[in-house]
């Protein structure tokens, strides 16, 4: 059984429902597992899917459900992924979509996997800045990982942060360095 902090309505039950008792407890049947919890108060908040239902199923079936990056052949757990990303203005066009499964897709928003271009021309590169399936080295990309990370947490968007670390060379080895010299091209002009 899992507990959500705050006040709650309701007790959520698999095998009974929803009742009005004000129960400090979410959970499913024996299992336990937490499903989320009501907040006294809150707006009521509807599940959305930001990319239309149609558009979604165009997509996994243009891909045929499988993940595109080269050589992964997973074809469950896949999702869309918007390559010209929504918070820097990328919209719903089937070409600004691809099927990722959720490794990659995790990869991706982790700075680990760039993806560029369109889905009819993906290009596909690892953290340190080589094309995807050839010989990466684990130390570069570790770092350059670590660097997009850091930008992000210092509240620069995605795309921004892999601009900017993808117009700094392959032998600048130091984390502090290669964040200094992010920093410097993501300053204004």
């Amino acid at each position: 059984m899992a507990e959500c902090d705050g006040q709650h309505i309701g007790h959520v039950d698999a095998h009974v429902g929803v009742r009005d008792d004000a129960t400090a407890r979410v959970h499913v049947g024996a299992v336990g597992v937490a499903i989320g919890c009501a907040h006294v108060g809150a707006a009521s908040v509807r599940a959305t899917q930001t990319i239309p239902p149609a558009t979604r199923r165009a997509i996994l079936r243009r891909d045929g459900g499988k993940c595109r990056v080269p050589g992964c052949r997973h074809a469950v757990f896949t999702e869309p992924h918007h390559i010209g990303l929504r918070s820097e203005g990328g919209d719903h066009d089937p070409q600004n979509l691809i099927t990722l499964c959720g490794a990659h897709h995790r990869a991706v928003h982790q700075g680990r996997l760039i993806i560029t271009g369109t889905t009819s021309s993906p290009q596909f590169f690892h953290a340190d800045g080589t094309s995807y399936g050839s010989v990466v080295s684990p130390a570069v990309a570790d770092v350059r990982a670590k660097a997009f990370q850091a930008l992000r947490g210092l509240g620069f968007r995605e795309g921004d942060a892999k601009r900017a670390l993808v117009k700094i060379p392959n032998t600048v080895s130091t984390l502090e360095q290669l964040i200094r010299q992010a920093l410097r091209e993501l300053a204004p002009q």
